[in-house]
């Protein structure tokens, strides 16, 4: 693995400052999250004196895939371990997972439990975490995204990849665009983009559209894993809770999982909602400061 301090062309983000004190924080990227999106919120953790790791996630922007749905997401877990090889002084480690990271950055607390590294904090920012704690049913979202995987599953298995992936190309394309009409004819009616579902997923199918431009295989991995994760993440918010890891769930108004999650999670779980988009460490001035506060300790 390539290690450029300070560079965001690399398979990972390793920055040390002058004025390290022994706190290393390692932020568990969405699937698709480039490192430049994370640059306010590395520069705040830099001024408290902390080392920040970051890697983007495998399959994406120069990181090879090499495994299936399966076994994804415990190996993007594993591929971040390397990196602290590079940071002389560790005294604790706090984590943050945004998104599908949110999945991710849980197995690597237990990862790092398992060697014996102090985990301080762990903060999971709009967090996917498959379908933990939802009812059976589901909300709309919900049964949006499980649609959209059973449709990727019947695709490939009757049309074959090559051809799955044309057809996958069409749908991105036809669908963002459909969504901002349809966010256009909302938004004369009074509603405001923000406040309904075209926006929010014209948004993801733009994500999906820019990142399939390197590897459409690694998005439907990527995809399918999280939904494999839900038992898992159960047994280790309830492990690192009793391990005394902090953990803090940050949640915006389109995201189910605080509400799902007080259904089973241990008490000292901390939550908290938001105003705003699925990506508050790019544009949330509050969101970033207290995230920085809070991983620094």
């Amino acid at each position: 693995m390539t290690l450029l301090r300070g560079k965001t062309d690399s398979l990972a983000l390793v920055k040390i400052p002058a004025h390290h004190d022994g706190k290393v924080t390692i932020i568990a990227p969405g699937w698709t999250c480039k490192i430049e999106q994370f640059g306010r919120l590395i520069e705040g953790l830099e001024s408290k004196g902390n080392a920040v790791i970051v890697r983007p996630n495998r399959g994406f922007w120069g990181n090879k895939l090499d495994c299936g749905s399966g076994e994804y997401l415990g190996l993007c877990a594993k591929d971040i371990l390397p990196a602290l090889d590079s940071i002389p002084k560790i005294d604790e480690v706090n984590i943050l997972g945004h998104s599908q990271g949110g999945q991710i950055a849980l197995r690597l607390a237990c990862l790092l439990k398992d060697k014996h590294v102090s985990v301080g904090r762990v903060l999971l920012e709009t967090p996917a975490l498959g379908d933990v704690g939802r009812p059976a049913a589901g909300n709309f979202s919900h049964k949006l995204h499980a649609w959209f995987i059973r449709s990727i599953e019947w695709l490939e298995s009757r049309f074959g990849f090559n051809k799955f992936l044309k057809a996958y190309y069409k749908t991105m394309i036809a669908a963002t665009k459909y969504l901002d009409g349809l966010a256009v004819g909302l938004s004369k009616n009074g509603l405001k983009r923000q406040d309904g579902l075209p926006s929010r997923a014209k948004s993801h199918m733009m994500f999906w559209k820019d990142a399939g431009s390197q590897d459409v295989l690694a998005q439907i991995t990527a995809i399918k894993s999280m939904r494999a994760g839900a038992q898992f993440v159960r047994e280790a918010l309830e492990r690192l809770s009793r391990e005394g890891v902090r953990i803090s769930v940050v949640s915006t108004a389109h995201d189910t999982f605080v509400e799902d999650a007080r259904k089973f999670c241990p008490p000292s779980v901390e939550y908290r909602k938001i105003d705003g988009a699925h990506f508050p460490h790019m544009d949330d001035p509050d969101f970033i400061s207290s995230a920085v506060s809070y991983l620094s300790g």
